[in-house]
């Protein structure tokens, strides 16, 4: 991986000093594009985010119009605690969300990032299937996937557990020499280890209705979540500051 720096702010300091430094000689190299306004309305990230977002808040306002389903409308940005009078409930789950928002926010930064100064490089694939993973099982996690599916639907949670666990399992085969060589899999094979006890004691409560246990169960299954979470959290962090260094380390060397 080149040479090693020392400390954590001396690794941070590197990476942002390198970036900085290519950022300013492409655009001593670059032809002047006109003021920011016409730079940022050329931006394709810029017209994607925005029209894809006023496009779906314009169907969704639009269909609230149409078939009088403004209550409905409202309900989607409704405040979380509006009907519930303790200020603390869901505080440890909503940290678990953003876990994985701040998860998923490494990933694609660091794809970005990397794509930007080595563009095509292999682990450029493997920030983009990490990222997919998280984004599948965050979307479980806030919209109650698993269990729309069994209330509404009545498939098992075994089933959508399953589905994840050949989801975990397809990337973990297909990314396993880069797994093993080049990321801090420690961290992975405990968030691993994390979810599997949180998925065995919800499927158990699931079976037996541990009622009498509602404090352990609720420590074991989402506690062990959070805990998972916090290390998965590490391994992105580790993972897109090593893959920006190893970019920066390439282009500063050609």
């Amino acid at each position: 991986m080149g040479r090693e720096l020392g400390s954590e702010p001396a690794r941070l300091l590197f990476i942002f000093n390198g970036i900085f430094m290519m950022r300013s000689d492409m655009e001593l190299q670059r032809p002047p594009m006109g003021n920011s306004l016409q730079r940022l309305i050329r931006s394709r990230g810029f017209v994607w985010v925005n029209g894809i977002t006023l496009g779906l808040l314009g169907s969704l306002a639009l269909y609230a119009r149409l078939f009088s389903k403004g209550p409905g409308f409202s309900r989607l940005f409704a405040d979380p605690y509006t009907n519930s009078h303790f200020i603390y409930l869901g505080l440890l789950t909503n940290l678990s969300e953003v876990m994985w928002c701040v998860a998923l926010a490494i990933c694609w930064f660091s794809f970005g990032v990397v794509r930007s100064l080595r563009p095509g490089r292999p682990s450029d694939w493997f920030l983009v299937a990490t990222a997919l993973v998280i984004s599948v099982l965050l979307l479980d996690d806030i919209q109650r996937v698993t269990l729309v599916l069994t209330y509404g639907l009545g498939l098992p949670k075994l089933f959508s557990y399953g589905c994840y666990a050949l989801m975990l399992a397809a990337y973990a085969w297909t990314f396993r020499r880069h797994i093993r060589r080049h990321t801090p899999y420690h961290l992975l094979l405990i968030t691993l280890a994390c979810f599997l006890v949180s998925g065995l004691t919800d499927l158990v409560d699931a079976r037996l209705h541990l009622t009498q246990a509602e404090g352990p169960t609720s420590m074991l299954e989402d506690g062990t979540k959070l805990v998972g979470l916090l290390n998965l959290v590490l391994f992105c962090w580790k993972l897109g500051q090593q893959e920006i260094i190893e970019a920066v380390q390439g282009q500063s060397s050609k």
